[in-house]
């Protein structure tokens, strides 16, 4: 059948799925992160009132230059075979790296260039390429794609692609967010995000340089009952309707993994914005067991005039399209 001959690609590509309903649950992701860790000032402030500053300062940012890097651990398939039923999986790992401009004034969208590795035993392939974000879309052209015997990807090479997630049963949760964020919205978004205290400091490690710029690093974790208020108001803001009690329960349990989570936080002593920001997230799935998540977030050049278009020329991502021609082993 054809849904099996292209079940490998599908893998790959439901992994870039999975990653992003885990930024869903963070809805602000990358946009909360840029709003509640800021920076410090002068160090005769506590790391609380500077944390209070951080918030404020990246309340008021719109746009920024971000590298991200992503590290994602755990048991994945071989890739001898198109049928995943019968696939073996072993210790992995799936490196995504990216850079590009990132906007947030009204509606988060983003430019970002790089690439993404999936490494196996001795064996590693490699993806790069451009992706935009906005509007609720995401577009991706695909400049290099491996060499495989399993299937040839040579079609997707160089041409731009719509990823339409309601298609494949993923509602588009940052589609819907962005239509509804009118100016008055942003507005109440912005104070309750100053109004919030979201952390507990758990260390003040200092003086460290970061893009050329003094920061002072803290390591703190996240308050449950701040962010569990905070997410609940986000609720009533964006929806204008108080959450179920199942979406209650959902936002607890989410709320508990982080629990023991370790934020490491880098914030400019001049401009009171993040520069760099890390940590590690432990996730287990039905699917393939124990998963770990490594981030690292840099930020620089603040509010610089950004210009991102949606590119021309795109085609909706068909899978089944695409790789219909694809011969199981």
């Amino acid at each position: 059948m054809v849904v099996h001959q292209t079940s490998t690609f599908y893998f790959l590509i439901s992994k870039f799925y999975y990653m992003r309903r885990l930024f869903k649950n963070l809805a602000i992701g990358v946009v909360v992160a840029l709003i509640l860790f800021g920076a410090v000032g002068c160090a005769k402030e506590s790391p609380e009132q500077a944390l209070k500053k951080m918030i404020q300062a990246m309340a008021r940012a719109e746009a920024c230059y971000a590298e991200i890097k992503v590290w994602v651990n755990g048991q994945f398939p071989q890739l001898t075979s198109l049928n995943l039923d019968e696939a073996k999986f072993y210790p992995g790992t799936i490196i995504i790296d990216l850079k590009g401009d990132m906007g947030f004034r009204k509606n988060l969208e983003f430019a970002l260039n790089g690439l993404a590795k999936y490494r196996l035993l001795d064996s590693e392939i490699e993806f790069n390429g451009d992706t935009i974000y906005q509007d609720g879309a995401l577009y991706l052209k695909l400049s290099k794609v491996p060499s495989l015997k399993l299937v040839d990807l040579s079609s997707v090479k160089n041409n731009w692609y719509k990823f339409d997630f309601a298609a494949v049963g993923l509602a588009s949760g940052l589609s819907e967010s962005a239509e509804k964020l009118n100016d008055k919205k942003n507005q109440r978004l912005r104070k309750l995000v100053e109004d919030t205290e979201f952390f507990d400091i758990v260390s003040d490690e200092g003086i460290d340089v970061v893009n050329y710029e003094e920061s002072r690093k803290f390591t703190v974790k996240i308050k449950q009952e701040r962010m569990f208020g905070f997410m609940k108001k986000l609720t009533e803001i964006m929806d204008e309707r108080e959450i179920s009690a199942e979406e209650e329960a959902a936002l607890k349990n989410n709320l508990a993994k982080l629990n023991d989570v370790e934020f490491r936080v880098w914030v400019a002593r001049k401009s009171y914005r993040l520069a760099r920001l890390e940590f590690g997230l432990p996730l287990e799935t039905k699917e393939h067991g124990a998963l770990r998540y490594d981030v690292v977030l840099n930020f620089s050049g603040y509010n610089q005039v950004i210009n991102i278009e949606k590119p021309k020329d795109v085609r909706d991502f068909n899978m089944l399209e695409i790789f219909s021609g694809a011969g199981a082993e």
